[in-house]
C-alpha cells in the first residue's frame, strides 16, 4: 500500500501542524488522506502522535497494540504504546514496551536516538517519576 503524492503532502503537513502545537489542523490534514490508506502504518503513526497531543491515550494505545502486533519492528509503534501506558498509568506496559522501542531501534543502530527521545518526552515524565520514587 502506497501513499500517494497528494496523501504524501498531507501526512507531512499534518507533521508539521503538530510541530507547531496545532492538533486541530493535523487532523484536519489527516482526514484529507483516502480511506484507501487510512491504515497505512505512516498515517496510524501521526494519527498516535495526535491522539497524545489532545491526551486521549487510550486512542493512541489502541492503534499502537494494533501496529506493534502488525509491524514489530516499527520503533515508533512501541514509542507510542509506551507513551500510552505512561499517560493512562499503566507502568509495567510502558516499561514493556519501551524496552522493545528500543529493541527495535537498535537493529539499525538508533538505540541512543530512541533513549534520548524518550527521556525527554512529556508523555513519559509519568513513567519516570514514578520509576524514581520506586528505586
Amino acid at each position: 500500500m502506497e501513499l500517494s503524492a497528494s496523501e504524501k503532502h498531507h501526512l507531512n503537513a499534518a507533521e508539521g501542524w503538530l510541530d507547531l502545537d496545532d492538533p486541530v489542523e493535523a487532523a484536519r490534514e489527516l482526514d484529507e488522506i483516502g480511506l484507501a490508506n487510512v491504515i497505512h502504518p505512516h498515517v496510524l503513526l501521526l494519527r498516535c502522535r495526535l491522539y497524545l497531543a489532545i491526551h486521549k491515550p487510550e486512542y493512541t494505545h489502541d492503534i499502537a497494540i494494533t501496529l506493534t502486533e502488525q509491524s514489530p519492528e516499527i520503533p515508533d509503534a512501541w514509542f507510542y504504546l509506551a507513551c500510552a501506558c505512561s499517560t493512562l498509568g499503566q507502568n509495567e506496559g510502558a516499561a514493556s514496551a519501551l524496552k522493545k522501542c528500543f529493541l527495535a531501534a537498535e537493529q539499525n543502530g538508533a538505540e541512543k536516538n530512541w533513549q534520548d527521545r524518550a527521556l525527554a518526552a512529556k508523555d513519559l515524565e509519568a513513567f519516570w517519576c514514578t520509576n524514581q520514587t520506586q528505586i
